[in-house]
């Protein structure tokens, strides 16, 4: 997990109840670039199945 990433899991992190969060550095083998591909060409379907939405560069 990259420094960027830990910070924005703390950041969303709630104290008393679970969270589900879909985080495309983890969830897609980076080094796979036909799985990247397959993945980012599902991105628009997975977000807008999602609620909220969060962006964290």
């Amino acid at each position: 997990v990259t420094d960027n990433l830990h910070r924005l899991l703390r950041h969303l992190r709630l104290r008393d109840e679970s969270r589900r969060l879909w985080i495309d550095q983890i969830c897609i083998n980076q080094k796979d670039e036909v799985e990247k591909g397959a993945q980012i060409r599902l991105m628009t379907e997975i977000y807008a199945g999602a609620s909220p939405v969060v962006i964290w560069l």
